[in-house]
């Protein structure tokens, strides 16, 4: 580890991996109805459907159990460049939550980390409790990540990383990001 970058803890699902489409994709073949990705404006995309007279928690659920679902997710259209490009810049670490009802989450986000991203098991941190890992720069799409993170890490920054659906929640965080160039331009303030 180099001591004079920042140490950079970056999320998963929401920053690195398109889950919502696949969601929607799964919801499409329970229903037979689409959804594009600005319609969900909450987090909780079951409450979302919810509203919609649409109970698809159980089958969405049951499809994230099954093997194969983390490994096949699509990484965002450009986020592998960009992470080549941090991981020069600093001491870069995944911080992402396991998916409890997956007996096969942890070792096919292992394995698609290190085949999309070339990042090693010995970058990668599996923790539901987030704010407990140290950093200077903690990235997430789910606000309750970022302001638990930044109430624990009040030296560092905070970033939230901006989608439709948690943008309706104005917490504690330091800044709302929409994409790479903007997340570098914070990295570079904070690697003076």
């Amino acid at each position: 580890m180099d001591e004079k970058r920042p140490v950079l803890l970056l999320d998963v699902d929401g920053v690195l991996a398109d889950f919502m489409s696949a969601m929607l994709g799964h919801v499409k073949e329970l229903t037979g109805q689409s959804f594009v990705k600005s319609e969900i404006t909450q987090w909780d995309i079951f409450k979302f459907f919810e509203h919609k007279s649409l109970n698809v928690k159980a089958g969405c659920l049951e499809r994230i159990a099954e093997p194969g679902f983390a490994a096949g997710l699509e990484p965002y259209p450009g986020s592998i460049e960009w992470v080549d490009r941090l991981k020069g810049l600093t001491n870069l670490y995944i911080v992402t939550a396991p998916a409890d009802i997956s007996p096969t989450w942890v070792h096919e986000r292992t394995w698609w980390l290190n085949r999309h991203y070339r990042i090693p098991a010995d970058r990668i941190i599996y923790t539901a409790s987030k704010h407990l890992v140290r950093g200077d720069i903690f990235v997430d799409d789910r606000p309750e990540f970022v302001c638990e993170w930044k109430k624990h890490n009040p030296e560092g920054a905070a970033v939230l990383w901006d989608h439709p659906y948690n943008r309706a929640q104005n917490d504690f965080y330091d800044y709302r990001v929409d994409g790479w160039d903007k997340l570098l331009e914070i990295i570079l303030k904070h690697s003076v």
